[in-house]
């Protein structure tokens, strides 16, 4: 918040407490006081980084498989831990039947070695299996592309064919399904393997890949895609993946275009992945391993999600193929034009579960290599650094550009402070060029954020992680917090933050709160280099556990974007080069703001009014005379939220006011906030 002159830090907390007034005041009532705003010359103007507001992604709310990445199949290796295969059921037609099993002989690659068997006793109209993707049935587009690709092989002599068949249920034709596309596998085109005297002598053949593309004949949102043998006999299959061909850019391997096109409204300066606690997970067999989710998609290694719902019965059912993985990040930030922050581990797990595992001191080399290692897959020169030229043969033999590595997530006290002084102090000593983020635990203001910043400090640490998650009058109360954070040190990245309404809702007044909090971060980027909102996605289509709120909502054929999501995009457009200190003149309890000019010279000023009364407020800085343009987020009520039957409940309205004398006079709605641009 912006202070009048002499206001100290107390003073601004306080002025943000909440009138409770209504917005129409009665007539013997005294309408609030018009607060003035002005250019406070006491203060110098700060340059605004580029990384100021940016994005945190976590698989969390199923926001990879099945959500951005784009792959249409569930499970498409077969190698979920599960007794049967997992989204797959028996398509058996016209009185086939068959024995279906997971196997692991002679796999396609020892990475997923887990396969599909199927032994057709008798093929009917087809034998087979169906696949309904993620989310109870694929979404496709009537005269739209899909890339289908697959692995097969015949076993024991197997004289038939295959079809692949994209297909939908029809209500009018009594549940009977609607061919969408196929493909056909004739008999001789794939390789097949002789029968032995028993199935120990059987002799498997090598693979067979197929690939093709569908073409959808009509729309759907609720398709399957089935592989099914036409003849008796045995054949395994792997890998069947299904993608359309409008990903973002049309990248292969690539990304759900709607998804990301909200992403780069947002233009990120700093894209942090691959978490949160998913990075550190469970144990050291659940991490999030950046070598195991590079290289070839089938051979990239699956692996548990930190975020499953079903792990009190000890049954996994949401798994993380790393078909978005390392590479795909790093093409996103490049994309979107957007500094990467992978974050790895100090050597031990995910403080939030019991037991949490630690690392030998003795170890932790291995983990210093590991970040080294990804240095070099992402920067290295790929004839000289075997990482480096993995990333080559994916696609990308320049380097990406990589200035930040995160080292812990949501860490505290010794065992950590132990371990992160080993690992940080090597690789900096490896890599003075990159700079480290550095965990301060899981909360402020309390006992394990205070150890934290007294070692960080010791360690001369550049960027400290800060998160919270807390309600309204936490955010109001915190909104100047940076104000009186020390000058000189470790910076701050603001990590993961939102505002939690008691109903866990995304609300106006929820956006609101952050915004004030945002105001301050702009004021202070000084101190404050980086933020991000979190989560970022929530697919509302998924089973299971969801977190709440989130920035992004979405199904598989919607995007909805919250308040929240609209606050970010409102801050990031309007960005300025370099700050415009200001003062307030009247009583601005409630009132909340930061000031600066634009890449073009205009003045840009944010305010935020959070309170339930209608504002005034004056802007006396040397407006010239003219319109000036005006944006506005507000709604109904401080309860309003973004839903998919009203997804404006919450919108920024575009209008414009009068300077004249060099003033701007402005009327704030209740729980709204105003971005003012001026001509100079």
């Amino acid at each position: 918040m912006g202070n009048s002159a002499g206001m100290n830090v107390g003073s601004c907390a306080a002025a943000a407490l909440i009138a409770a007034f209504a917005w129409h005041c009665r007539a013997d009532e005294a309408a609030p006081e018009r607060v003035v705003l002005e250019k406070d010359g006491s203060k110098a103007p700060l340059e605004v980084p580029s990384t100021l507001y940016g994005i945190f992604f976590e698989d969390i709310n199923w926001a990879a498989d099945g959500g951005i990445y784009a792959e249409m199949v569930a499970n498409r290796g077969f190698d979920w831990r599960t007794e049967r295969p997992a989204y797959w059921e028996y398509d058996f037609r016209g009185g086939a039947e068959a024995r279906v099993t997971q196997e692991w002989a002679k796999p396609l690659y020892p990475e997923n070695a887990q396969y599909l068997r199927i032994e057709a006793i008798g093929a009917g109209t087809g034998c087979g299996m169906r696949n309904r993707g993620f989310c109870g049935g694929m979404k496709v587009v009537g005269g739209a592309k899909y890339d289908l690709k697959f692995y097969a092989r015949g076993v024991d002599g197997y004289a038939g064919g295959l079809r692949v068949v994209l297909e939908k249920p029809s209500v009018e034709k009594g549940g009977a399904s609607v061919q969408l596309a196929e493909f056909k596998v004739r008999p001789g085109q794939m390789k097949v393997g002789e029968a032995g005297a028993t199935p120990f002598d059987r002799i498997l053949p090598d693979w067979t890949k197929f690939t093709a593309e569908l073409v959808a004949a009509e729309d759907a949102t609720n398709a399957t895609l089935s592989v099914l043998l036409d003849s008796k006999g045995i054949v395994d299959v792997e890998f069947v993946s299904l993608f359309p061909r409008d990903t973002y850019r049309h990248e292969p391997n690539g990304l759900r275009a709607d998804l990301v096109e909200k992403l780069a409204a947002l233009r990120p300066g700093i894209i942090r992945f691959p978490g949160g606690c998913i990075a550190e997970g469970d144990d050291f067999m659940s991490w999030y391993d950046w070598k195991r989710s590079v290289g070839p998609v089938e051979r990239r290694y699956l692996n548990e999600n930190r975020w499953d719902s079903e792990r009190s019965a000890r049954r996994l059912v949401y798994w993380q193929t790393q078909g978005l993985g390392y590479f795909e990040y790093f093409r996103l930030c490049e994309d979107l034009g957007a500094e990467p922050l992978p974050i790895c581990l100090a050597g031990l797990t995910c403080q939030y579960r019991r037991p949490t595992h630690f690392a030998p001191m003795e170890s932790l080399d291995y983990f210093v290599t590991n970040i080294v290692d990804l240095i070099e897959f992402a920067t290295g020169d790929p004839s000289k650094n075997p990482w480096a030229k993995i990333r080559a043969d994916m696609g990308h033999p320049a380097p990406f550009r990589l200035k930040y590595v995160g080292i812990g997530n949501e860490n505290w006290d010794q065992p950590f402070f132990d371990r992160y002084s080993v690992v940080a102090s090597a690789v900096a000593r490896l890599h003075p060029e990159i700079t480290i983020v550095s965990s301060s635990g899981p909360n402020v203001d309390e006992g394990r954020w205070e150890r934290a910043w007294k070692f960080l400090r010791e360690q001369n640490a550049e960027l400290v992680d800060e998160h919270y998650y807390r309600d309204p009058d936490w955010f109001l109360r915190n909104a100047c917090r940076y104000d009186s954070y020390p000058r000189t040190g470790p910076k701050v990245y603001a990590g993961e933050y939102a505002c939690h309404e008691r109903s866990r809702a995304n609300t106006l007044r929820s956006a609101v709160c952050e915004a004030a909090m945002m105001c301050g971060f702009e004021r202070n980027c000084d101190v404050v280099r980086m933020s991000s909102y979190a989560p970022l996605f929530n697919n509302v289509d998924a089973p299971g556990y969801h977190w709440t709120p989130d920035m992004i909502w979405f199904d598989k054929s919607r995007v909805l974007e919250t308040a929240n999501y609209r606050v970010q995009r409102l801050f990031a457009e309007n960005r300025p080069e370099r700050t415009c200190p200001l003062r307030s003149v009247g009583d601005a309890s409630g009132l909340f703001w930061s000031a600066g000019e634009a890449k073009g010279g205009e003045l840009v000023v944010k305010i935020v009014n959070a309170r339930e009364a209608g504002r005034e407020v004056e802007l006396r800085l040397g407006a010239p005379d003219g319109e000036v343009s005006v944006l506005e987020l507000s709604g109904e009520s401080h309860e309003s939220v973004n839903t998919f039957e009203e997804p404006d409940a919450v919108c920024v309205r575009a209008s414009s006011v009068r300077a004249s004398g060099g003033s701007v006079s402005l009327g704030l709605r209740p729980w709204s906030v105003m971005v003012v641009r001026i001509p100079r």
